[in-house]
């Protein structure tokens, strides 16, 4: 079989995505590991934007059930946290609305 001629971003040995850190996290009782990723975030300099430039981190793993004030309490631990900004997928302020599944449909009430 030919290799492939696609070049992936260079990574550890273990599967750490490139330029990311490795947090180690334990929630409640669980006796289990969770590990979230976290590198800095270089975000654009836009007019009016509320992300500062140098104090912006992108988080990957982050647990579903963890909530804006869970991560807060959770970076509260390495200094001051501004804000807290949980999305599906990366992208501006403006794309973050919810989009209707084309699958399923909201239950009615009965």
């Amino acid at each position: 079989m030919a290799t492939s001629e696609k070049k992936h971003p260079p990574s550890t040995a273990c599967g750490i995505p490139a330029g990311f850190t490795v947090l180690s996290l334990q929630f409640g009782d669980s006796p289990a590991p969770f590990s979230v990723f976290v590198k800095e975030h270089k975000v654009p300099a836009k007019k009016g934007s509320v992300r500062p430039l140098d104090r912006t981190l992108f988080v990957q793993n982050v647990p579903s059930h963890c909530s804006e004030g869970v991560v807060r309490e959770l970076f509260s631990r390495f200094g001051s946290v501004s804000l807290v900004e949980l999305r599906d997928n990366p992208g501006s302020s403006e794309d973050s609305e919810p989009r209707p599944s084309s699958f399923f449909r909201p239950a009615e009430k009965q």
